[in-house]
């Protein structure tokens, strides 16, 4: 396994979640797993539209979290 930064941009700060993975994640699995830590991390903001179950994990990540993916790069 490797270890992956999965890049983010929250309130004009950015961070750096760590990932487990064998390959280098998309940006599909970087927002699921982005997604999760957020849950569980960060307050849900309001949004002037309710999060839909058929938008992508990215567009949640917005809407939800005002968070935005910004970068994924193996770690040293």
């Amino acid at each position: 396994m490797a270890l992956w930064k999965i890049v983010f941009s929250r309130h004009n700060n950015t961070d750096v979640l760590m990932l487990d993975a064998d390959s280098a994640p998309d940006v599909e699995q970087a927002s699921k797993a982005l997604l999760a830590h957020a849950r569980v991390h960060f307050e849900r903001q309001e949004a002037d539209i309710d999060a839909q179950p058929e938008q992508t994990p990215a567009v949640r990540l917005a809407e939800c979290y005002g968070i935005t993916l910004t970068g994924i790069a193996r770690s040293e």
